[in-house]
């Protein structure tokens, strides 16, 4: 293709790596994914694979990391089979910083594993390394308050206490009540980014939908006043499950939001 001057593409340099992982060689399926930037080439996460997956093979884990990093930086985000790859090879390297590094991906990313990354998961809380690993002491104000910055479902300072953990597989019952260890589960709520990102993909689709509507003087005044810990959307409210507007019914859903929120402040209610 060079000699006849026909513009390499991402397709082309990724049969490329492919054919440098079934010479099982790392180096040059890295190479060909970094020479899509200096091309200008936009690499998907199909062509980071044979890198990923011949330095896993290959056990090396600096290799490894080293590929996955190059994707954090070319915002690409690996899927399962990525992930699972990592995780098995930082088990076996006994690295636990990585394996909580990876945990988390897997959260954000994947949500719901599939059967082969579960027993991965389970094998990993099940071994002797990761009952060794943990902080003895913390501050339990900083703590609970990155809990809350995470929207309750995850602290991110990394592994808290040491010992054996406790592995069991288990269900929930209709109440959200865990059938092992009795506890029910808790309300969680989007962390900062994810807050951030949703608020901006709602109003880019209101500018887009609505190019001559008030939205932006709305969302300037909502800075301003701001911010509410609740909003009501008051029309469709009213207009739930009937065909006239029934005031009583915003009034009934606003206070009992009202008796809900921390500051006991009125929400923030609109009709559109």
């Amino acid at each position: 293709m060079c000699a006849e001057k026909i513009a390499m593409s991402e397709a082309a340099l990724t049969s490329v790596a492919r054919i440098a992982m079934s010479m099982d060689d790392g180096d040059m399926a890295f190479d060909c994914v970094k020479r899509m930037k200096l091309l200008g080439i936009t690499a998907r996460v199909r062509s980071y694979g044979p890198a990923l997956f011949t330095f896993c093979n290959k056990g090396d884990i600096d290799k490894v990391f080293e590929v996955e990093a190059h994707m954090s930086e070319n915002g690409i985000q690996p899927e399962e089979s990525e992930l699972e790859a990592l995780l098995r090879i930082s088990i076996a390297a006994r690295r636990g910083d990585k394996v909580y590094y990876l945990l988390h991906k897997l959260r954000t990313n994947v949500r719901q594993v599939s059967a082969s990354t579960a027993e991965l998961i389970e094998a990993w809380f099940k071994s002797l390394t990761a009952s060794r690993l943990g902080k003895r002491k913390w501050d339990a104000k900083e703590l609970a308050e990155a809990i809350e910055n995470g929207g309750a479902g995850w602290h991110g300072l990394g592994w808290l206490g040491k010992g054996k953990w406790s592995v069991a597989h288990t269900s929930v019952d209709v109440d959200g009540v865990c059938m092992s260890c009795g506890h029910k589960l808790a309300t969680i709520d989007l962390d900062p980014v994810e807050t951030e990102n949703f608020a901006k993909s709602v109003a880019s689709l209101a500018n887009k939908r609505e190019r001559n509507s008030n939205f932006q003087k709305f969302q300037k005044w909502l800075d301003y006043y701001g911010p509410f810990e609740a909003v009501v959307d008051a029309a469709n409210v009213a207009l739930y499950c009937q065909k006239r507007f029934a005031v009583n019914k915003v009034s009934a859903v606003v206070n009992a939001i009202r008796q809900k929120l921390p500051m006991k402040r009125c929400p923030l209610y609109y009709c559109t």
